[in-house]
């Protein structure tokens, strides 16, 4: 795809490339929507009903999250660490890439934000430790 150009897709139209960026692993995406792709920068919404789940993933690049529709989530680790939060409406979070995951509304509203993955890095040779923060 060319540098500045969109690429849109459904959550069924998500190209096999983008669902598990780790050889051997077969994981979902980081979001419900792709929204944008360049050479550097990829844009996912993650849209998520009370009790609803993301898939599996993992992000192989730092990425930023924004959240548009405030709730109460919990990030679960592949490896049963459970992380509760409150994200509130504008919140700005960085996290470095980390170990899989996904996602759970545990709030009884609709929840949103936008995750931005910055691709420019390399993806590592053997998965790094899990920096949650």
């Amino acid at each position: 795809m060319a540098q500045g150009q969109s690429a849109q897709h459904s959550n069924t139209e998500i190209p096999d490339e983008l669902r598990g960026k780790t050889p051997g692993r077969h994981y979902g995406t980081a979001g419900t929507k792709l929204l944008f792709e360049d050479d550097s920068t990829r844009v996912w919404l993650l849209e998520l009903q009370p009790g609803e789940a993301s898939e599996w993933h993992e992000h192989p690049w730092d990425y930023v999250f924004v959240v548009d529709h405030p709730g109460q989530v919990r990030l679960e680790y592949e490896d049963g660490e459970i992380e509760d939060q409150d994200d509130f409406i504008g919140e700005v979070v960085h996290r470095r890439r980390g170990k899989p995951h996904r996602l759970v509304n545990r709030g009884d509203r609709f929840y949103r934000n936008v995750v931005i993955e910055f691709l420019g890095q390399a993806p590592p040779a053997k998965w790094p430790p899990a920096d949650t923060k």
